[in-house]
């Protein structure tokens, strides 16, 4: 069916109308400290940027260390949501997980991307019943990070780790969801 609509969006507007696919297949990761995802993380740490210390000047390492992060998270999703139909997790819970996973892997998710974030919160406290004081020290962590980082993020500046909280915060929700498409409803 997308690929039924991209052609007709061709057909009626020209071949311009399909510039958006390949603008945003991938972006080179930047170091601003509203990228929070994983290949934001790598230009953090691995290019020298005015928000905060580096461990190293390396462009083409911190968009391979992006790359190979978000292909690791990719694959781990994939793998958790394995089989398709019936005998895996839920819809649900495999929505949370791919959510969560787009986030932490796609180079252009900002800070506000993280409203996204209520469909793994909703899968999360939807299963909630019983859960080990751990988990919920967990996710409490996990959550807490990314609103923090969300109000504070300007009192962070020049502190590189703390400018990496929401991402953290992410990695815990999104392994929060890896966990959940092992557990029986």
């Amino acid at each position: 069916m997308a690929v039924v609509l991209l052609s007709l969006s061709a057909a009626a507007f020209g071949s311009v109308a399909l510039n958006f696919v390949g603008s945003n297949l991938s972006p080179a990761p930047t170091p601003y400290p509203a990228a929070q995802s994983l290949p934001g993380l790598a230009a953090r740490w691995l290019t020298v940027h005015p928000y905060g210390f580096s461990l190293a000047d390396h462009p083409a390492a911190a968009r391979w260390a992006g790359l190979g992060l978000s292909g690791l998270v990719l694959a781990v999703t994939a793998a958790a949501c394995w089989p398709p139909g019936r005998s895996g997790p839920s819809f649900g819970v495999r929505a949370g997980l791919v959510c969560a996973a787009v986030l932490l892997a796609n180079p252009g998710t900002w800070y506000h991307h993280a409203t996204m974030l209520g469909i793994p919160l909703a899968v999360l406290l939807g299963r909630a019943e019983g859960r080990p004081g751990w988990w919920w020290a967990a996710l409490t962590l996990s959550y807490g990070l990314v609103q923090v980082w969300g109000i504070a993020w300007h009192a962070l500046l020049g502190l590189t780790p703390l400018l990496d909280l929401a991402t953290f915060g992410l990695v815990g929700v999104w392994a929060l969801m890896v966990l959940e498409t092992g557990r029986k409803p």
